[in-house]
């Protein structure tokens, strides 16, 4: 897009940063996100190239695709070469969406060849739709809301620019599917990565000052560096520098490890068919992913289960539901996090290991070691 080295570098140290300081909680994650937002990006950089050279995107939307059926939430990359091609050349924006209904249709087929039944089903779940949740969730645009001012103001300067038209086009298609994406029960702050890549481009192109009349001035570069420099640095989780400052911080974790260590043991020789309250520990401990507890919680929200059918199926197949020693998770870490928390610790006004409470990721309902509060506790064992 013609920004130079200097934009390209703030652009991948931008994402690469922000993914890392506040998105942190995908690291490690089993879930195919940040990959297929990679195949994703890849469709897309052919599709800027393809059409800037008039050759075919048919091969730029078979990677859309492609990457669609390793993520099925990314709807902001597609969408924005689709209006882009509506805009300047709807029979080939026709062209593209035949060919990559097809392409859609086909590996519908394939997949379920390959899946089964289970594929469709797992697609059609159900989920709570609350239009409120964007409200409650609008806070979490924070980390990225800074970088976005930015990329706004240049957008605005240079609106006469396709790499500004383009860009602010990827940047409005971003908002709106986090937003959309935002009302469904459940969903986390993944739904912005789409985003955080328009933005991220702009970004390095902004610093580059593309599109602009004037070439950007050293003090405008600067202020550009420093205020998403410092968003960076303000946030409140010290889990990092906690690793290297805090002995209390290290013997929490190695005692959480102990505990894992323990509790996956004792699940591994005497319990059979199980459910965890902490579902790492079954997993650790080999064994299967029997129950979804987020689609039964959802079953139940929309009232295609009751919590007494649930229990009842849970009965019948034997599975037990065993609570797990609530320090066996990260949370005692994070609530130690904050700073207040570790220097009460050093003046002696705490325990030095408080018991967090189990939670289930905000869910609305009430927990019964992990599992609705409204099905038998006599069952919770």
């Amino acid at each position: 897009m013609g920004g130079g080295a200097a934009a390209v570098t703030l652009s991948v140290a931008w994402y690469v940063a922000v993914m890392s300081r506040h998105f942190d909680i995908f690291a490690g994650m089993n879930d195919p996100q940040i990959f297929a937002g990679s195949i994703m990006m890849a469709g897309m950089v052919c599709f800027i190239v393809a059409y800037r050279d008039r050759r075919s995107v048919i091969p730029a939307f078979a990677l859309m695709v492609l990457a669609g059926f390793f993520k099925h939430n990314l709807f902001a990359t597609p969408a924005t070469a689709i209006v882009w091609l509506l805009i300047h050349d709807r029979r080939t924006a026709m062209r593209a969406m035949a060919a990559s209904t097809a392409l859609i249709a086909v590996g519908f087929v394939a997949s379920t060849i390959a899946f089964g039944p289970d594929f469709l089903y797992q697609l059609s779940s159900p989920r709570e739709i609350r239009l409120f949740r964007i409200v409650q969730r609008i806070g979490h645009m924070q980390w990225i809301a800074p970088a976005g001012v930015i990329v706004i103001i240049w957008i605005v300067q240079a609106r006469n620019s396709w790499q500004a038209q383009f860009c602010g086009l990827f940047c409005l298609c971003g908002l709106l599917s986090h937003l959309l994406q935002q009302t469904g029960e459940g969903v986390d702050t993944n739904s912005q990565f789409e985003l955080v890549t328009a933005i991220a481009i702009g970004l390095g192109l902004a610093l580059g000052g593309i599109g602009c009349r004037q070439a950007t001035s050293r003090m405008v570069k600067t202020t550009i560096l420093a205020v998403v420099i410092l968003r960076l640095l303000l946030i409140s989780r010290f889990e990092p520098y906690l690793v290297l400052t805090s002995q209390t911080y290290r013997d929490n974790a190695q005692r959480s490890l102990t505990i894992v260590a323990k509790e996956t043991d004792a699940i591994r020789k005497n319990v059979g068919l199980a459910v965890c309250t902490i579902p790492t520990v079954c997993r650790q401990a080999g064994q299967p992913f029997v129950v979804d507890r987020f689609i039964m919680h959802q079953k139940i929200a929309v009232g295609l289960l009751s919590a007494a059918e649930l229990d009842a199926r849970i009965r019948q197949a034997g599975i037990s539901i065993v609570p797990i020693d609530p320090d066996a998770s990260t949370r005692l870490l994070s609530s130690e996090a904050k700073i207040s928390h570790i220097l009460d610790h050093r003046r002696g006004l705490l325990p030095p290991h408080p018991a967090p409470t189990l939670s289930d990721s905000g869910h609305s309902a009430s927990w019964c070691g992990g599992w609705p509060a409204a099905a038998s506790k006599s069952h919770c064992r």
